[in-house]
């Protein structure tokens, strides 16, 4: 049986890749990183959706709330479509990298 999602894991997040890409940010405080709040990791879902759509608009699709039990948010996450291989800018290309960095 395959799972619904890849999930990849690093310092600050948790991200879950299908056919859809759920970001979580960890409540986490590490040097000038401080998310240990929720309103924090939200703060910063909402200014990476912000930064990262003027590059991708039709990738990154917004921030959304994540439900308790009682149906109430307990928790944020980055949502958004995942980007083809082919698509995808290639690691510390440096013809890549000025591209994106005149925008």
């Amino acid at each position: 049986m395959r799972s619904w999602a890849d999930i990849k894991e690093t310092h600050a997040s948790v991200i879950f890749l299908g056919d859809h890409v759920f970001k979580l940010r960890k409540p986490v405080k590490l040097g000038s990183l401080d998310y240990t709040t929720r309103e924090a990791r939200q703060a910063v879902c909402r200014d990476e959706v912000g930064l990262n759509r003027r590059l991708a608009p039709d990738v990154y699709q917004g921030v959304a709330d994540v439900l308790g039990p009682d149906g109430q948010p307990c928790e944020h996450r980055l949502a958004g479509l995942q980007i083809a291989a082919d698509d995808r800018v290639p690691a510390y290309h440096p013809e890549a990298v000025q591209r994106i960095t005149a925008v």
